[in-house]
């Protein structure tokens, strides 16, 4: 999680760094509402994903699987939505 969390400061920092420069392009992200559906997607992800961990671990294995296949829907939803944004921009 925290090399993730790197990455992401990173990313960030480099945008805010690239747009200071007199030739930056902004992209409007208010244009892109997609982006905010995958973000939610991709919370609902890792959030069945720990629920999972959870009924694992309390050995409720039917309940595991379902939060597992929740978990594979909502982050292959995630993938194609990020593919969409993608072909907009």
């Amino acid at each position: 999680m925290m090399s993730m969390t790197i990455l992401f400061a990173a990313l960030t920092s480099a945008y805010v760094v690239r747009m200071g420069l007199g030739e930056w392009t902004s992209i409007h992200f208010e244009a892109f509402p997609i982006l905010w559906v995958t973000t939610g997607l991709l919370v609902a992800t890792s959030f069945f994903l720990a629920r999972a961990l959870g009924r694992e671990r309390r050995e409720v294995r039917k309940e595991a699987r379902r939060s597992l296949l929740l978990a594979g829907a909502a982050g292959g939803l995630f993938v194609l939505g990020q593919g969409v944004a993608w072909v907009q921009v």
